[in-house]
């Protein structure tokens, strides 16, 4: 079996709420910086409108998201400016099954590429794996009931899973980051392959997006 081993940022003036329209396309925000809010805000609603065409409930604001200076590429720089806090809050954490940051990427291996690169950012804290290859559901709960896991890394369809049974919670969960640029050998983001983006879409929908909305989670597109 493999290893499986509260504050925010200032009070600020509320954002205007921003419905998912066909009129939103990503060629308004071109020239943004790959990390600003203006343009992780545009990549996600163009993402899920593809699916929600008809929908008038899914709406997201630009505060939802966490805003990383420049277009660096470095995940452990990113992931500092993300989460400014993340010392105090590991320092707090004692409950299991409920990670402060959760990786979402497109497959097993690619989840284990970042969480090498994250190592210098989660400075030896205990790492949950999220996803199908090698590990059962079965194993997953017993770790998650048993672990305390700030940092959490895996696959949309293996963490919807997980939630929707109510084995792994986002209670204690501060940002969610989407490894949404890194493409893999047939140039396909995690976007791109019509069955991850569809449980990708699923998990925002049914349980990432309504969270947002009511509590002090954050997005993050990497």
């Amino acid at each position: 079996m493999d290893d499986l081993s509260d504050e925010w940022w200032l009070e600020k003036p509320k954002s205007k709420k921003k419905r998912l329209k066909k009129t939103d396309t990503i060629d308004t925000v071109e020239y943004s910086p790959l990390h600003s809010k203006e343009r992780q805000l545009c990549e996600l609603s163009n993402a899920l409108q593809t699916v929600e065409k008809d929908s008038d409930d899914l709406l997201i604001l630009e505060d939802n998201f966490v805003q990383v200076d420049g277009d660096t590429e470095d995940f452990n720089s990113c992931l500092k400016q993300a989460v400014p806090n993340w010392e105090k809050w590991l320092a707090r954490l004692s409950k299991p099954a409920s990670p402060i940051v959760m990786v979402i990427a497109l497959s097993a291996m690619r989840c284990i590429q970042l969480n090498r690169e994250a190592a210098g950012f989660r400075n030896g804290c205990t790492t949950v794996k999220l996803f199908a290859k090698h590990i059962k559901v079965a194993e997953q709960r017993t770790f998650l009931e048993s672990h305390v896991v700030p940092f959490a890394i895996g696959t949309p369809n293996r963490i919807n899973k997980l939630l929707k049974l109510g084995v792994l919670n986002l209670k204690k969960c501060r940002l969610i980051v989407i490894d949404w640029y890194w493409k893999d050998k047939k140039m396909r983001a995690i976007a791109d392959i019509p069955e991850v983006k569809d449980d990708l879409n699923t998990l925002l929908r049914d349980i990432l997006l309504p969270q947002m909305q009511s509590s002090k989670l954050k997005l993050f597109l990497y």
